[in-house]
């Protein structure tokens, strides 16, 4: 399996989706079978084209329909792959803008008329706010990340701004890098946000400010993978003999279960259906396969 230079792994259905930024296309499809992965091609190419992309996101899967976030473009497209991925051709069936707003550090679907954008204001710091695509209309309501503003400096410091969206899109699960700690905002009612760290102890703001993070070694990494139930984070710790770790809480900050991997791993998608963990190697770039099951692994291909 051809795996250089993926940045993210997903599924959909039958089929492995590897992302690359380093290719003309950005998507290396596979299809599972019983005893391993066929290759079926490479998808969505590069471009300034009616059906190119200059930048590419899954932000849903809904079959037979993806939603890609076109940063560079400030667009998501709702793409059918039905007969996509079979035959090399695939329907673009909507696309939304949100080139009105400033730009987003990230954007999340909740429905066709409301998307979640993650923004940066030099006085309020990281929120988040709702914005309606079709009115092109950004709603009056605002969820703070921190209660302090986070200056870019200190941005820098931290090393991961990722989050993750619950599936009923009512909580976020947001892991601040060096931090070391997960912040859970629930977006129905915010006197109920939590910030939680499996770790000893979490690193304190102040602490940021006044040092590099290459003083920090541990910390949380990549981004988050969640179900209804649980957030899986994946987590580096300074002890080069202790294992890549997967952290998994619940949704009320409540630790699950730490699960240990052999292998250097940069970055995790799971197939809850599955049951599997597929993790990217950091020098390497091979895909690994966990059986969360029996905890075994094999490695793709």
């Amino acid at each position: 399996m051809d795996s250089i230079g993926v940045a993210r792994v997903e599924t959909f259905g039958s089929y492995l989706m590897l992302i690359n930024y380093r290719q003309p296309y950005f998507l290396q499809v596979y299809t599972a079978y019983s005893d391993g992965y066929q290759y079926s091609g490479r998808f969505f190419r590069k471009g300034k084209g009616p059906k190119d992309f200059l930048g590419f996101q899954v932000i849903k899967k809904e079959y037979p329909c993806l939603w890609i976030q076109d940063y560079m473009n400030k667009h998501v497209k709702k793409i059918n792959i039905e007969q996509g991925f079979d035959d090399r051709s695939f329907i673009i069936e909507k696309i939304y803008s949100y080139k009105k707003t400033v730009d987003p550090f990230n954007v999340f679907y909740l429905s066709d008329t409301c998307f979640l954008i993650k923004d940066y204001d030099v006085n309020k710091g990281l929120y988040y706010l709702k914005y309606n695509p079709e009115k092109e209309s950004i709603s009056s309501e605002e969820f703070i990340l921190y209660n302090y503003p986070v200056t870019y400096p200190l941005m820098n410091k931290m090393l991961t701004l990722a989050d993750v969206l619950h599936p009923r899109g009512n909580k976020i699960a947001s892991i601040t890098g060096v931090f070391n700690q997960i912040d859970i905002l629930n977006l129905d009612n915010p006197d109920k946000n939590i910030s939680v760290t499996t770790n000893q102890k979490p690193v304190k703001y102040q602490d940021v400010m006044n040092t590099g993070k290459e003083d920090f070694q541990e910390y949380y990494f990549s981004y988050p993978v969640c179900n209804e139930q649980m957030i899986f984070v994946l987590y580096h710790s300074q002890d080069a003999n202790k294992p890549v770790q997967i952290h998994v809480i619940d949704w009320d900050g409540n630790p699950v279960a730490k699960l240990h991997l052999d292998k250097n791993i940069r970055d995790i998608h799971i197939d809850f259906n599955e049951k599997i963990i597929y993790g990217i190697e950091d020098e390497s770039e091979r895909v690994y396969k966990f059986n969360i099951k029996t905890g075994n692994f094999r490695l793709l291909g």
